[in-house]
């Protein structure tokens, strides 16, 4: 039913009959006229134009509307900044047309000349591809707005519009219309200039919340150049999960080429949050200081543990300026993807490079690690590549994992986390997204991660995983830890089945133990305290990720000890501890209300007229009883005084105007200018077309409702709230089988 109201039948039978134009007809006005003949053209089945609209002291005088096959005029040359299309139409110099003047200058129009023969023929099933009669229906145009906001990617939207229109050929408009509306709505979302309009969107955020926190970089001409932004919850969530943090700026985002920096920790189910994100003019050390401060300020001083960033000087020049007595560990895969490009001209280069990786990633011991470095320098002769390999030498605390996971990293060892982050908010902005509509943007990748964090707090609050061994401490974290988090530690548990423990030394209270992997023949010594149970790996896997280690619990397994000791109950994993963020959102109370109004009613109408419909399909004269008393029902309402119960949230300034960011000079050739875009015509035209007024000559345009007052499906859906609830309320009370009941007397 949704797609059936714009469709080529029922546009025709708003029309009624063909009224020809003849010489002396009169129109109110200038719209009328053109309204007129718009809709005799539609249902002869060809397209019109406008042409010579004479002025007499700047007052129009003379119009004609000639078919859009008539002779070509001569080339007018394109406004300066556009150029002009080719269409491509065939011209094959039709006379057909309708010439109106105004005799008196009294607003009143007369036919003095028309002519409706053709000499080509006309395609009334084919109107839908004529650029003037065609039109896209408001409710189509408001589901288009709510897939995109909901993050719906734009060739799914299209399609589905087209869908729900039973096929392409069924509709008055095509699927570039579609696209050029979504482009005109990021354009006019913008129109008063895209970073005031960001200021003045992040300004109104934290007049609604108070926690939300902003902060703009201008240079001296007061152009944006740096602009960070949190939300409350995100505030909150680091509070328990800032411990470590990794930052990463290989995003580009819009048109100004501005690099995105998240800040994304790891929550206790294991999955990445967002603390704070920043749009950024470059990459120095000034901007990056800039950054970590406001972060900082942002965060109540409260700096990091532990931050994780690709190899970048500057930015690491930043982080020991402001985050001073912060762990800063390099990216692993980062360094280890440069290898090859390193090493390149070496006969030998897949050998050096498979070595390298040997040692960093096999090395069980600090020791072995060194040994077999230098080793592999000296046999190698790598003496061409002294200062690199010297460089990575003496910064190897952070990036070899053997010295990385002597502390808690929450088992990250790359820049992967905002790496991912950027992967995810490509299902919501592309490199065209201009700066407020990727704040726009943001916000639902943000609250879809949310609504993602809440699901996994139901799962593991309502739900027990499934036991794997009869051993009591396995049951003990299913109890305490995160349904995600524990899967992992239950692979611990299954990997402890090929694992040998065998007691070395003792002395005391200490113990050392040797445990073998039979599955791949790796050795581990483990240090075991009698009195405190606390053990300690040579694998590191506790102290980096704060996840019990196998070989731990193969300890624990030779010794009876039932329970693991609280100490290794990491609190951050752990799904009873309360956390205030989790009640906290960071949704547009506004905004939300008002879309989940208008998708109540969408849904309910939608669903009602479906059942109606299916009802009478079988009987024509049922069906036109139904819609005529639709159409009396939206006749009476629109009479009515209503005032909109939903007014739009109000916005403030604040401030200063800020000044576009310059665009950056892209490489390449410049991109080429393109003709004025067809939909700001399209909106001009479209917004003149009125039903005409003469009764005499009544013409009907096909886009508005027909002279009987038939009701089109997006009247019945855009109206004001009230109407809508009267509206519904009168169409459920109306009985199915008393119109059928009708029909047959």
């Amino acid at each position: 039913m949704s797609g059936s109201e714009n469709s080529l039948v029922d546009v025709f039978d708003d029309l009624g009959d063909i009224v020809e134009p003849v010489v002396g007809m009169v129109f109110d006005s200038l719209d009328d006229a053109y309204n007129f003949y718009l809709s005799y053209s539609c249902r002869v089945g060809f397209a019109i134009i406008k042409r010579s609209n004479h002025k007499y002291y700047g007052i129009p005088t003379l119009q004609v509307y000639p078919c859009n096959k008539a002779k070509k005029t001569e080339k007018q040359k394109a406004p300066k900044g556009y150029r002009r299309r080719n269409r491509g139409i065939q011209k094959t110099d039709c006379q057909a047309r309708m010439s109106i003047k105004d005799y008196e200058l009294d607003g009143q129009w007369t036919i003095y000349d028309v002519k409706v023969e053709h000499d080509h023929d006309c395609a009334a099933d084919k109107v839908q591809y004529m650029r003037c009669h065609r039109i896209i229906p408001k409710f189509v145009r408001k589901q288009l707005e709510i897939n995109e906001d909901a993050g719906i990617p734009k060739n799914l939207s299209i399609h589905s519009m087209f869908n729900q229109a039973s096929g392409y050929n069924t509709c008055m408009y095509t699927e570039r219309d579609l696209r050029n509306l979504l482009a005109q709505r990021r354009t006019l979302k913008l129109g008063e200039g895209e970073t005031n309009a960001l200021v003045r969107y992040f300004a109104d955020r934290q007049r609604r919340c108070s926690n939300f926190y902003y902060l703009c970089e201008m240079d001296r001409d007061g152009r944006l150049r740096n602009v960070f932004w949190s939300d409350g919850r995100s505030r909150a969530s680091y509070k328990y999960f800032g411990d470590v943090m990794t930052f990463d700026t290989t995003y580009l985002t819009n048109t100004y080429d501005m690099p995105f920096a998240p800040f994304v920790g790891v929550n206790h189910h294991g999955q990445s949050v967002i603390f704070g994100s920043a749009l950024l003019s470059d990459e120095t050390i000034s901007i990056f200081e800039w950054l970590f401060q406001t972060f900082l300020s942002c965060m109540d001083d409260a700096a990091p543990k532990a931050v994780i960033t690709d190899q970048c000087a500057a930015m690491g020049q930043a982080i020991k300026s402001i985050f001073p007595h912060s762990r800063h560990q390099l990216c692993l895969w980062h360094i280890m993807q440069k290898l090859p490009q390193k090493f390149n001209g070496r006969a030998n280069k897949d050998y050096i490079v498979e070595l390298v990786g040997q040692l960093v990633y096999d090395s069980d011991t600090i020791e072995e690690f060194e040994h077999g470095w230098t080793s592999m320098v000296e046999d190698e002769d790598l003496g061409q590549n002294e200062f690199w390999i010297k460089n990575l030498y003496d910064i190897r605390e952070q990036w070899v994992p053997i010295y990385v996971k002597r502390t808690f990293w929450a088992g990250i060892s790359t820049t992967q986390r905002s790496e991912s982050m950027n992967a995810y908010f490509d299902k919501y902005v592309n490199s065209k997204t201009t700066l407020r509509e990727f704040a726009v943007k943001y916000e639902t990748a943000v609250l879809a991660k949310w609504e993602k964090e809440a699901a996994e707090d139901w799962r593991s609050s309502n739900r027990f995983p499934n036991m794997v061994s009869t051993m009591p401490f396995e049951r003990q974290f299913a109890t305490v830890y995160t349904f995600r988090v524990f899967n992992i530690f239950q692979e611990e548990v299954k990997a402890l089945i090929p694992c040998h423990s065998e007691l070395q030394h003792e002395d005391g209270t200490d113990s050392t133990y040797v445990v073998d992997e039979a599955h791949n023949g790796k050795t581990f010594h483990v240090g075991f305290c009698i009195v405190s149970n606390h053990y300690h790996c040579t694998c590191k896997l506790f102290q980096f990720k704060g996840i019990v280690s196998r070989h731990g619990m193969a300890i624990y397994r030779q010794r009876g000890v039932a329970y693991i000791p609280e100490a290794y109950v990491v609190p951050r994993w752990r799904k009873d501890f309360f956390r205030t963020h989790s009640l906290m959102t960071v949704a547009d109370p506004v905004v939300t209300r008002n879309l989940n109004v208008y998708e109540d009613v969408y849904s309910r109408a939608h669903q009602l007229l479906i059942n109606l419909v299916e009802y009478f399909y079988h009987n024509e004269n049922s069906v036109r009883e139904l819609l005529k008393r639709l159409s009396n029902i939206h006749i009476e309402l629109s009479n009515q005084d209503v005032d909109d119960t939903i007014a739009p949230a109000a916005s403030s300034s604040g401030g200063h105007k800020v000044l576009d960011q310059c665009k950056k000079r892209r490489v390449g050739r410049p991109r080429t200018v393109h003709l004025k875009p067809f939909y700001e015509k399209f909106k001009a035209n479209s917004a003149s077309r009125a039903p005409v007024n003469n009764q005499s000559f009544a013409g009907q345009s096909p886009h508005e409702p027909s002279s009987s007052g038939m009701l089109s499906f997006e009247d019945i859906l855009y109206g004001t709230s009230q109407s809508h609830m009267d509206l519904l309320a009168r169409f459920t009370r109306m009985k199915v089988p008393q119109i059928m009941q009708e029909d047959k007397d």
